[in-house]
């Protein structure tokens, strides 16, 4: 999904659109599932890990930079590794009566992914001297969507 931040500072607000988060090259080192059928609620609940997931993202972005008596912008696009992430998420299965019939209904109960940018390459126009503090954003942002799409 598309996003956009805004931070404020001394001088001005820095508005930063993230486009197009594209990732790619999933590779996951261990997975492990538990079940167990929740008696009296005809419900199975299965808890899902996974650790040392790698995945590689692209995306666009652009910026505003709004000072007191000017503004610049940029664009351009970005190349992002992630290595060593990991999530768990509980799914919680539900149906009439399992002994006959399939699920009718599911729901994610819980999910949590701890996402780590290892490598952030930025590409673009009028970054300048605010690289590093785009750069930031631009890490925190990023493991956040990709979390959100994760869960």
């Amino acid at each position: 999904p598309d996003s956009t931040v805004v931070k404020k500072n001394f001088a001005g607000p820095i508005t930063i659109n993230i486009k197009m988060l594209f990732c790619r090259n999933l590779s996951i080192q261990d997975i492990s599932v538990t079940g167990k059928r929740n008696p009296g609620l005809n419900s199975y609940s299965f808890l899902m890990s996974a650790n040392g997931l790698k995945v590689d993202c692209s995306l666009r972005w652009d910026y505003k930079y709004k000072l007191r008596w000017t503004s610049t912008t940029g664009s351009g696009t970005g190349n992002i590794i992630t290595i060593d992430n990991s999530i768990s998420t509980t799914v919680a299965f539900n149906s009439k009566n399992f002994d006959s019939d399939p699920p009718h209904a599911s729901s994610v109960k819980s999910c949590n992914m701890n996402v780590k940018i290892t490598e952030l390459d930025i590409e673009g126009s009028g970054l300048g001297i605010l690289g590093n503090l785009f750069e930031d954003f631009l890490r925190g942002t990023v493991a956040d969507q990709i979390e959100e799409a994760a869960c």
